[in-house]
């Protein structure tokens, strides 16, 4: 036997290392009839093992015999260990919490064991995964340990403190450890006080993290057609689990949600469980860590209570239960980390891949949704079917989503088509921006002592970042500039905006080519709106400033790949990727050469089109001023009506 599988009796509670002294009794209070913690571990083994077995297990004579035990959660292990060690059997104990937990070691120990005519129990949550696999392979005698029910829990109250009250609920202790449970019997406790206890630590357990507030996802904006279909497809799925007319094995119930921070993943959830009508427990590895002192397998038994509290919310009534794990990505990729902590943590994540198996887990009734930030940075073995069966991208909320958003949050106090105009403007902003912006304007409206109107909404967007009167006019001609190049080219125009947001001047949206694959002049052409930002400020004020940067990148590499990576060039020579192909301006004296030729020729045809349109361009900048946004069929208007401006020499 090995110091891994070496168990500490679980009902001698004075060598615990953290009991300092003895607690002197008062003498008032009467102690319990008898120890709940034996007794409760005595029904629950009886109540698996049979009194036959058991008394098979306490004799030594005939045919030794191997037991696998499947406990109902990590932290039940220890305890139910116990009552075998006062049995005549070798007892082994895998709760998960150290890197020898796993099939491949103590097959000698168990081999040696039943040679010498001894009798070997295994315990664990895990059996299959975590056991000596000889003794799962030799075991006579497979039994599960339930998490105790009513009728158990009745019949530890009657043995321990008295006559149980009536109807008591059979989920009375859902959710609950072992030391959870017995923490209920106080001494001095009465058969009611101890029912309440339970009742308390149950709910407390099991609480649902869903607000009363959160809707359904058929009342809650901003998320995507496609994310909504696969949610209300699982809805449907899980309904008919409840009609009892589909397996629970066969409904994909797994998720991962990825998409940046703000984009509403957390809330995405919280949504789906209303939509599901199941309750929602959250977790996390901070939370793991928050919860205990750290230690492995404190931290692997915070883990284990989240599943284990699922598992019995998903019970209770057979409705299931939504575990929200988020921040997955606090999950290490095994591959990655260093050889001095790669033992503690690939012990955490291996016990936490066989808790999200469906193949060596009771998952039945448990949606499991993971969220991060990063899905790239998950270790592989997290995001393979039977684990997280599919990752859905939670992207930013386009226009009309921003638009529903913002009025969700102002109570209806603008209708999404009053604020559409302005959500236009924002292009990429998070459903979480939209919100504050809704809460930021209703807050000033109150200040104020009126009901909320459209300036607060522009006044909660521009907060903080207005600009100096020069500064707005360059940001206007910029974006004017974009937008009327965008316009000669064939661009569909949705709002021009210079309501400056974070480090973000102003904006123009507009809808590009809808296809990937674009050919060369389709390249030209979105390049030619890219440099039309910097175009319009040298005809219009006489020089360009230093705020086309990122159009000025974006510009180059583009021409760079339809060069070097695209074969739209004048030969077909593949030189990299386009991140390589801009990389390679640095270093190729001629292929940068070639490249600035091409965007010079491109520079000036968006020259001679913001001289040809520059009163255009000056009519979209001084409504931008104004007022601060444009929307796109007016700028289409104005480019579209304004009269061109006819210079000394052009023959047009």
């Amino acid at each position: 036997m090995t110091d891994d599988d070496r168990p500490d009796d679980s009902d001698d509670d004075d060598s615990r290392n953290d009991v300092v002294a003895p607690c002197p009794s008062d003498g008032r209070k009467k102690r319990l009839k008898t120890s709940a913690r034996r007794e409760l571990i005595d029904l629950i083994v009886g109540q698996a093992v049979g009194a036959s077995l058991m008394r098979r297990l306490k004799t030594l004579t005939g045919r030794p015999l191997v037991v696998s035990v499947k406990a109902p959660g990590a932290d039940w292990c220890k305890p139910l260990v116990g009552a075998f060690l006062r049995t005549n059997a070798m007892a082994i104990l895998r709760d998960g919490s150290t890197k020898g937990d796993n099939a491949e070691k103590g097959n000698d120990v168990v081999s040696e064991a039943l040679s010498e005519g001894k009798h070997v129990v295994g315990v664990s949550h895990l059996p299959e995964a975590l056991l000596p696999a000889t003794l799962t392979r030799a075991a006579d005698a497979r039994v599960e340990a339930k998490h105790p029910d009513g009728k158990i829990i009745r019949r530890l109250i009657s043995m321990c403190v008295g006559r149980p009250p009536k109807n008591i609920p059979e989920d009375i202790v859902a959710g609950l450890s072992f030391d959870d449970i017995v923490s209920a019997f106080r001494r001095g406790a009465t058969p009611s006080q101890v029912v309440a206890a339970l009742a308390a630590a149950s709910s407390a357990k099991c609480r649902v993290s869903v607000e009363d507030s959160t809707p359904p996802l058929d009342r809650m904006p901003g998320y995507a057609r496609e994310l909504r279909e696969w949610a209300f497809a699982l809805a449907e799925d899980v309904d008919a689990w409840r009609r009892h007319e589909r397996e629970w094995r066969s409904i994909s119930s797994s998720v991962v949600l990825a998409g940046p921070p703000g984009t509403g993943k957390s809330l995405f959830a919280r949504s789906l469980a209303a939509t599901l009508k199941v309750p929602m427990i959250a977790t996390s590895v901070a939370q793991w860590f928050g919860t205990t002192a750290g230690y492995l397998d404190s931290v692997i038994k915070a883990a284990d209570a989240a599943f284990e509290g699922a598992r019995a919310a998903a019970r209770n009534g057979g409705t299931g239960c939504l575990l929200l794990l988020d921040e997955l990505d606090a999950i290490p990729n095994r591959n990655n980390v260093d050889d001095r902590h790669a033992a503690w943590w690939t012990t955490l994540t291996t016990g936490l891949l066989l808790r999200l198996d469906s193949a060596t887990s009771d998952r039945e009734g448990v949606i499991l949704v993971g969220a991060t930030n990063h899905v790239e940075n998950l270790d592989p073995a997290l995001i393979r079917p039977g684990r997280f069966d599919k990752i859905q991208v939670v992207g930013f909320p386009d226009s009309v989503g921003l638009a529903e958003i913002i009025s969700f949050h102002m109570d209806g106090a603008m209708s999404p088509a009053d604020v559409l105009p302005l959500a236009r403007t924002q292009a990429g902003s998070t459903g979480a921006e939209a919100a504050q912006w809704a809460k930021d304007a209703l807050r000033r409206a109150r200040t104020a002592g009126r009901n909320v109107c459209f300036d607060d909404l522009v006044a909660a967007i521009t907060s903080g970042a207005e600009m100096s009167p020069g500064d707005r006019r360059v940001t206007a001609i910029h974006e004017a500039g974009h937008a009327v190049v965008g316009v000669v080219v064939g661009r569909r125009i949705e709002a021009v905006s210079i309501l400056s947001k974070g480090s973000t001047a102003g904006a123009t949206s507009m809808r590009r080519a809808g296809s990937c694959f674009l050919p060369m002049d389709d390249i030209e052409k979105e390049v030619t709106v890219l440099l039309a930002g910097r175009a319009a400020e040298m005809v219009v004020l006489g020089r360009a400033s230093g705020s086309a940067e990122s159009d000025i990148r974006e510009a180059t590499s583009l021409v760079a790949a339809a060069h070097g990576s695209f074969g739209l060039g004048d030969d077909l020579l593949y030189r990299g990727s386009r991140e390589k192909a801009t990389e390679l301006i640095t270093f190729d004296p001629a292929f940068r050469r070639l490249v600035s030729e091409h965007l010079g020729r491109l520079m000036d045809a968006t020259l001679d089109i913001v001289r040809r349109d520059r009163a255009a361009v000056e009519a979209i900048a001084d409504a931008l001023v104004e007022r601060g946004y444009v929307e796109g069929d007016d700028a289409e208007r104005i480019v579209k009506g304004a009269a061109p401006i006819i210079e000394k020499g052009d023959t047009r």
